[in-house]
């Protein structure tokens, strides 16, 4: 089984966008004092279903759960991977389940000090005030936020014709159109909605309340 994590190096596929990800989100220590987090499963994720009405019909790596992420304070996690037809178009979706919300923070702030925004766009309002839009290597958009001790990761790609996990030269960087950022805030929302009867809290800092989905979150078209 693959193992999950945002530092994954995987070889083929849609794995591009975990590859991208590299060094993006570092190890933290684990606290001391905290008790180990709840066990995920695939039913947080984007549903299968919500990612083939919006075009991604080919399943790279099916959603997986694993308590082997390689993520330091992060021991549970789920992960998948989709992409388009013409293989032009990646979609990602993944949680870490960490040992405290003191750990995803820093997990999240991280995330973003190593990472660049995307000008002019922003996540979805019912994400949270945790939420951030960041831009990764080699065509990669990302949304990241924070449910109680969870991370959670959503990611598109834009050029996977490119094959740019196997190149040797840097390739353009292909922008974020308007509609690839509603696919993006779309599928983002569709999983943060999966949490919506889900407690991810765990450790001394985080309470079942942290995990519910603002009512007000859009449902994704």
């Amino acid at each position: 089984m693959t193992k999950l994590t945002v530092k994954v190096v995987a070889t083929t596929g849609l794995a591009i966008i975990v590859t991208a990800l590299g060094g993006l989100v570092a190890a933290v220590p684990s606290a001391t004092g905290t008790t180990t987090a709840h066990k995920p499963t695939t039913s947080v994720l984007v549903p299968a279903s919500a990612a083939k009405e919006a075009g991604f019909t080919k399943v790279v790596v099916a959603p997986i759960a694993s308590s082997e992420t390689g993520t330091t304070g992060c021991p549970d996690g789920a992960q998948e991977e989709f992409s388009d037809a013409p293989a032009k178009l990646g979609l990602a979706s993944e949680v870490l389940f960490c040992e405290s919300v003191s750990i995803a923070k820093e997990l999240l702030q991280n995330f973003v000090e190593k990472s660049d925004p995307v000008a002019g766009m922003k996540p979805p309002k019912g994400l949270g005030s945790s939420a951030v839009e960041r831009a990764g290597s080699d065509s990669v958009y990302l949304i990241a936020w924070r449910r109680g001790a969870a991370f959670e990761l959503t990611g598109l790609y834009t050029d996977l014709s490119s094959s740019s996990a196997t190149s040797s030269t840097t390739a353009t960087t292909v922008p974020l159109t308007k509609h690839d950022q509603q696919v993006l805030e779309n599928a983002a929302t569709q999983q943060n909605r999966r949490f919506e009867n889900v407690v991810v809290s765990s450790g001394t800092a985080g309470t079942a309340a942290d995990a519910k989905v603002p009512t007000t979150a859009s449902p994704s078209s």
